[in-house]
């Protein structure tokens, strides 16, 4: 199956030879293959119930067209902020503001941001995952030198201090367990000018396979969030229409 070899008879039997590389191989091959049927069971179970959907709420055509968007979901907790978590992010402010500083002694050009804000489809998408991207935020929020940089140069106005006291106002009173500080219970409460470029430019693989699956100009999709296999939340959004639902619940609101 891999390296091509002629296979003896108990291996023809397996279909597979005993090479280390081969049997590697045929274990990924198989987990894809699994991960795929599996999308695609959900897939076929999401469109059920767009489809129910939208008899219930009367869409007609509109609804029964819309694309399927598959995301991960969010459920973990929100907890209170503890101190230790603010004494974190103040740290690696200042150590990044003093980054700041020297790349502003060395005269270093800013790297080109372009952040023309998203599709109003995507931005659904992302409110019925919640927010998978951030859980790796932790207490630095993906903020790097050039962010102060950044910041400080939109609002000539603005000094280190301010900026560092403006970065410690916006930390939630609670935030999502495990992920990052800034990652509250109506999603990220940094402004988009204050984010970091990778905030602002990340795409996720569901969000990449759908703007691919989909053809220019669509204007409204069907996003149902996954956790652990189980289809949790789902809604219909783009074009200020969002209408959320749970399995869990009659109905939607």
């Amino acid at each position: 199956m891999h390296c091509g070899c002629i296979l003896l008879l108990g291996e023809y039997a397996r279909g597979i030879c005993d090479a280390r590389e081969c049997r590697v191989w045929h274990h990924r091959k198989g987990a894809r293959l699994d991960a795929e049927q599996e999308a695609e069971a959900r897939r076929r179970e999401a469109e059920q119930i767009r489809d129910a959907q939208v008899i219930r709420d009367r869409l007609g055509d509109d609804g029964a067209s819309c694309p399927i968007l598959l995301v991960p979901y969010v459920g973990s907790p929100l907890i209170p902020m503890p101190e230790s978590r603010r004494q974190a992010l103040l740290e690696h402010l200042d150590h990044i503001i003093e980054d700041a500083a020297v790349l502003d002694q060395e005269n270093e050009p800013l790297p080109d941001e372009v952040d023309e804000g998203e599709p109003a489809i995507l931005n659904g998408s992302c409110a019925v995952c919640g927010g998978a991207c951030c859980g790796n935020g932790g207490e630095e929020a993906y903020l790097k030198a050039n962010t102060i940089r950044k910041c400080l140069a939109a609002d000539p106005d603005l000094d280190v201090e301010a900026l560092r006291k403006r970065y410690l106002s916006l930390v939630p009173a609670r935030s999502h367990e495990g992920s990052c500080i800034y990652h509250a219970e109506t999603g990220c409460t940094l402004p988009r000018s204050m984010r970091d470029r990778t905030c602002n430019s990340f795409t996720c693989n569901s969000r990449r396979r759908f703007v691919l699956d989909t053809k220019a100009g669509i204007s409204r999709g069907f996003a149902v969030a996954l956790h652990e296999g189980r289809i949790v939340r789902y809604a219909f959004i783009g074009e200020g229409v969002c209408c959320w639902g749970s399995p869990f619940r009659k109905g939607s609101c």
